[in-house]
């Protein structure tokens, strides 16, 4: 026969707000819970004869909750003796109710004119045009107007030979469209949905300086959200299944851009952020801040994980840095290491000269951090067997590994 305590567990694990996903019972929400008369605990507590008479008193023919006496069975250490926490086992923002904002969609990034278009049609900063707004739902003919793909007209090309016009448009192009840059990537959908490997976008920033965003002041915030949306929700359509997109901005907007990102492509997708050195920190462009910006962000996100490398640029293999001799030129000792002989030249017992280029000398490499110990037997050899040495070796000691270099 099961003990109280046990029963009572069992009671509160119909209430998935109570317990981990590895089954650990937060005794410190179940406290809140009571404390806060939480119906639902109420309800679980009445739906079981034993926790019934223990914590509700007949007044009158009225039940009444004895929060004290089940906050005081709740804390007794014989009950729990190693919960110290109300909250889930994962890390992330929470609504309300305790659930993670993560696993529901009934949580977004909100912004006024969020469900409409921006024609985006300021052409220079000094228009300060009035802009349009479409709402997608009562404005649906506007909308569809307004993105359906325009014909593209005037075109011309550019070669060696000198420019043409009204040349005919094919897919080995390289394109580059002047014009409402919103229209232009509404009219790529039909010909190149699905199909284009990167997209990168260096928007407006909206930081109120030289690219600043002009359109509608009274909502410039959520305008240039709106803005930014309606452009992101077109570039992941044309995105291929192993694209990739790059969006630029400094740290005015780039929270807001990340958590907008996140909602449009979705955060599983999202691949990194780093960081650019715009300006020369030795060189002063704007004399009137007091501190100057020099970094700005970019952030990644590719339209499927499971489809998305990186081309990684592979140096070029040079002879030129072949260009170190080691010559021994004192006494060294002998040991036998992970199954090698290896000899220990001491500072002072080996010389490093820069000679002419020659694959017979040493290349000239970098291996810093966890670097020198990935690929490689050397380089396994060295992380498991000399780098601990030298605690007993010092630095600036060469080992010769017979057998491997």
């Amino acid at each position: 026969m099961l003990n109280f305590y046990e029963t009572l567990k069992n009671v509160l694990k119909a209430d998935g707000r109570f317990y981990t996903e590895d089954g650990t019972l937060l005794r410190n929400k179940v406290y809140e819970s009571a404390m806060n008369m939480d119906a639902e605990l109420i309800r679980l507590l009445l739906s079981n004869e034993s926790t019934k008479s223990r914590y509700f008193k007949d007044v009158n023919g009225v039940l009444v909750f004895d929060k004290l006496e089940f906050g005081w069975t709740v804390n007794n250490r014989q009950f729990l003796p190693d919960s110290y926490t109300r909250f889930k086992n994962r890390i992330g923002l929470t609504d309300t109710r305790g659930d993670l904002i993560s696993a529901s969609n009934d949580v977004v990034i909100s912004f006024p004119y969020k469900d409409c278009v921006l024609v985006g049609g300021q052409t220079k900063e000094d228009q300060k045009r009035d802009e349009v707004f479409f709402n997608t739902t009562l404005a649906p003919d506007e909308v569809d107007r307004l993105l359906y793909p325009k014909v593209l007209v005037n075109s011309r090309r550019y070669t060696a030979e000198g420019m043409k016009e009204g040349v005919e448009v094919n897919d080995s192009d390289n394109l580059v469209i002047k014009g409402n840059n919103l229209l232009a990537i509404s009219s790529l959908l039909k010909r190149y949905e699905g199909k284009v490997k990167c997209i990168y976008i260096d928007p407006p920033y909206n930081n109120g300086k030289r690219n600043s965003f002009g359109y509608n002041d009274c909502f410039n915030h959520s305008t240039w959200l709106v803005f930014m949306k309606n452009r992101l929700e077109i570039a992941r359509r044309l995105l291929s299944p192993d694209g990739v997109l790059l969006v630029q901005s400094d740290d005015k907007e780039q929270a807001y851009l990340k958590i907008l990102c996140d909602e449009v492509f979705g955060a599983e997708q999202f691949v990194t952020s780093f960081f650019v050195q715009v300006r020369f920190t030795n060189k002063t462009l704007a004399e009137d801040s007091a501190l100057h910006k020099v970094i700005e962000t970019i952030h990644i996100y590719s339209r499927n994980h499971s489809n998305f490398t990186i081309n990684k640029i592979n140096e070029e293999y040079s002879i030129e840095k072949f260009c170190w001799k080691i010559s021994e030129t004192g006494e060294f000792e002998t040991i036998q290491v992970g199954g090698k002989t290896v000899d220990i030249f001491k500072e002072g017992a080996y010389t490093i000269e820069k000679v002419s280029h020659d694959y017979n000398n040493l290349k000239e490499t970098w291996a810093t951090g966890s670097l020198i110990r990935q690929g490689g037997t050397a380089a396994e050899f060295l992380a498991k067997h000399l780098i601990g040495r030298k605690s007993e070796d010092g630095l600036k000691v060469l080992y010769k590994v017979h057998n491997m270099g």
